[in-house]
């Protein structure tokens, strides 16, 4: 894994090659996705996961940062996402999808 930023500008360039880069999470970071593609993306019902700055292992403003997955994830039994539990602070099944600054949900 690489080694956590240390400055802001890092954060992009870190993100891209750990999240991007795990095969069950994704990033979005110009475009919002509509509520269509994410339930494809993540397949099925989709559920915003609130992040918290102390859950978060490198610095970025969480307000510019949103977590989707699947709502029925546990029911369906899908497999423990571990990259998107830890950076969430909770248990986090399936696949992930980020959504940073300008593909933020309003």
């Amino acid at each position: 894994m690489a080694g956590i930023p240390t400055k802001f500008n890092e954060n992009k360039e870190w993100m891209e090659d750990v999240i991007d880069n795990h095969d069950m999470c994704q990033v979005l970071w110009q475009t919002p996705p509509t509520l269509e593609e994410a339930q494809e993306i993540l397949g099925g019902y989709v559920e915003m996961v609130e992040l918290n700055d102390l859950n978060l292992f490198f610095h970025y403003d969480t307000s510019l940062i949103q977590l989707l997955v699947d709502e029925e994830g546990l029911l369906k039994g899908l497999p423990m996402n571990n990259l998107a539990s830890r950076l969430s602070g909770r248990t986090i099944v399936g696949p992930a999808l980020f959504l940073v600054e300008g593909a933020l949900w309003k």
